[in-house]
């Protein structure tokens, strides 16, 4: 019985003394990012968007945004894809891309912002296929 108590004790303990684990990613949207940029300064997330491809002298010609139809910095993230990687990219303009890597927001307001933009480092870059919604076959 003393030992019966002793493990069942031991094993509260223990638990009491774990702290709760911290995600290793953050699944989150563009507009998140843009809204709450503060919130995954420096995290691991992995967000969905379409590329935008600009070679206008920007610092990045690769970013992802919420539609590829018109440039807008201000409702994009940009990617800072490795040089020797950005011609692979150049034809995927407009494509549903999933990218999971490091997120960094900038210190200055949003409205004032003209050198620094929110950006994500990828270690993990990806097209997706979107799903049309089926709801009853024929």
């Amino acid at each position: 019985m003393k030992i019966i108590l002793f493990f069942a004790l031991l094993f509260s303990i223990n638990v009491l003394a774990d702290e709760p684990e911290q995600p290793k990613f953050h699944l989150v949207s563009i507009i998140n990012l843009i809204a709450t940029p503060e919130k995954f300064d420096g995290k691991t997330v992995v967000v969905h968007g379409e590329l935008f491809i600009t070679l206008r002298g920007l610092s990045s010609p690769i970013w992802l945004s919420l539609s590829s139809k018109h440039f807008d910095r201000y409702s994009m993230v940009e990617l800072n894809i490795p040089p020797e990687h950005i011609d692979d990219l150049l034809k995927e303009h407009g494509k549903f891309y999933q990218v999971t890597g490091v997120f960094k927001s900038c210190a200055a307001p949003l409205v004032d912002r003209t050198s620094c933009y929110l950006s994500i480092t990828p270690n993990r870059i990806g097209p997706l296929q979107r799903l049309d919604m089926i709801f009853a076959e024929d």
